[in-house]
């Protein structure tokens, strides 16, 4: 079936974008949170790389953060659990 040509002086409109709805005070406090939350990654990025810098030399790239805990924290639910150790991974060279 062939195309039809539009009516002349129809010209098509533009499409009016719809206004960005307003942040709510929870959406505020999330981004808040989030920020402190990014923050506080950062810094302690910044200080495993200074480990691993001081103790293994250039090259090596935080990787992971493993929180060892008591074995039977499971069963206190009604306090937290105690860290036993906190162990930084490296890697050294690209990650594929």
């Amino acid at each position: 079936m062939p195309e039809r040509e539009p009516p002349v002086g129809d010209e098509p409109r533009p499409v009016e974008k719809p206004a960005a709805p307003r942040p709510t005070d929870l959406d505020v406090d999330n981004a808040r949170v989030r920020q402190e939350i990014a923050e506080r990654m950062e810094r302690e990025y910044a200080r495993c790389l200074s480990l691993a810098l001081r103790a293994l030399g250039p090259g090596y790239t935080p990787w992971m953060k493993l929180i060892l805990l008591e074995s039977d924290y499971h069963r206190h639910r009604d306090r937290p659990p105690v860290v036993g150790a906190t162990v930084y991974k490296v890697y050294r060279g690209r990650r594929s």
